[in-house]
């Protein structure tokens, strides 16, 4: 049986909800509140002719437009320096495009701490590395950890893919892709340094976060969402998946790769014919982790988008290219395919809290 709270997520994703100047909006995006509770409601992203707006629905059902964030003290600063929404998670972070055409991301204060200490210790890294492949990292402008914000110069490029129908770029696949292989071998190649104070993601780590989203979905999706045949296939499938995940023997440090960690087809920005070709957005979760994990993420997400009938260019060959280039990750196939299926996983179980149609080869 549903709960009130589900009931009303799932009227949300059917209908919208009628803004106070009368302008629909849809779901955009919808999380659980607390990913540990997934029972005590949600957050949702909305977003209607007036733009982006947040929402939260509690455990009572209770539908609240967000006119105010007290766990992201520095949105409203941005909103009235004249900052636009592009993305927000309520109580989480928010991304804002600034009048002078930057990027201002608002976290929790602690949050913004790690976000400025790890893109600084990725891009010294690379740039210690000093391989003409490698990715870039958009240019951070200001910050300020304490009040939770920082600003960050636009990047050049398209994202390579949406990941959803009909949305792939039209640009020749083999001038898109092959950059990119060439940046995440780049990004692989990189040794281990226990100085740059990144964290170790372990394969045991990357189960857990596998079965969080899983049990969230299975006890929280809105109501109609999952039913009981998809609900039983995702539950098998991940509880298998998650067994192989920590069976996997531990990686010496040696063989630890610098590692995004939530790489996917909308974070990496690509200039074909221009060096650097390939900017990647977003390494707030930049660790040490097993090489291949970077890879199988975005291989997920080419998945899912050849699944949904949509396209990311040259997705098809991303795994011959990676071999090509000598890809670290790509020496092990099963390791690969291992951690490849546990992204598209994880992707469904996020999903099933969003509109739009479900990856069910995903459970196969």
């Amino acid at each position: 049986m549903s709960t009130p709270a589900q009931q009303t997520l799932a009227g949300l994703i059917a209908r919208g909800h009628t803004g106070c100047q009368g302008g629909l909006l849809r779901v955009r995006r919808a999380w659980p509140a607390d990913l540990r509770a997934p029972g005590n409601g949600y957050v949702a992203e909305l977003a209607g002719p007036p733009g982006l707006a947040g929402a939260r629905i509690g455990a009572d059902g209770e539908l609240t437009v967000l006119s105010a964030d007290t766990a992201l003290p520095a949105l409203a600063a941005a909103l009235g320096e004249g900052g636009c929404l592009t993305g927000y998670r309520a109580g989480k972070r928010a991304v804002l495009e600034m009048p002078d055409g930057s990027y201002r991301k608002v976290a929790r204060p602690g949050a913004t701490a790690r976000a400025v200490q790890r893109a600084g210790a990725v891009s010294a890294l690379l740039a210690a590395a000093a391989d003409p492949a490698a990715p870039v990292l958009p240019q951070l402008l200001a910050a300020d950890a304490r009040a939770g914000w920082l600003q960050l110069a636009a990047a050049p490029g398209t994202p390579l893919g949406t990941g959803s129908a009909g949305q792939g770029t039209a640009r020749a696949a083999p001038e898109v892709i092959t950059p990119v292989a060439r940046a995440l071998t780049a990004i692989a190649a990189v040794s281990y340094e226990p100085r740059a104070g990144l964290p170790v993601h372990t394969a045991a780590d990357e189960a857990r976060v596998l079965l969080s989203w899983v049990r969230a979905a299975l006890a929280a999706a809105p109501a109609g969402r999952l039913t009981g045949a998809v609900a039983a296939r995702l539950r098998i499938r991940a509880g298998g998946v998650a067994r192989q995940l920590r069976a996997l023997d531990d990686i010496p440090p040696g063989r630890l790769a610098l590692t995004h960690r939530d790489l996917h087809d909308g974070q990496v920005l690509v200039v074909p014919g221009h060096s650097p070709a390939v900017t990647i957005l977003d390494w707030d979760t930049a660790c040490w982790s097993r090489p291949a994990l970077d890879p199988a993420n975005l291989l997920a997400h080419v998945d899912r988008a050849a699944a949904l009938g949509g396209t990311v260019p040259g997705g098809s060959s991303l795994g011959g290219l990676l071999r090509a280039t000598g890809h670290p990750g790509a020496a092990d196939p099963d390791e690969l395919e291992l951690l490849r299926t546990a992204a598209r996983l994880r992707t469904f179980a996020v999903h099933a809290f969003r509109p739009g149609p479900l990856d069910l080869a995903a459970l196969d």
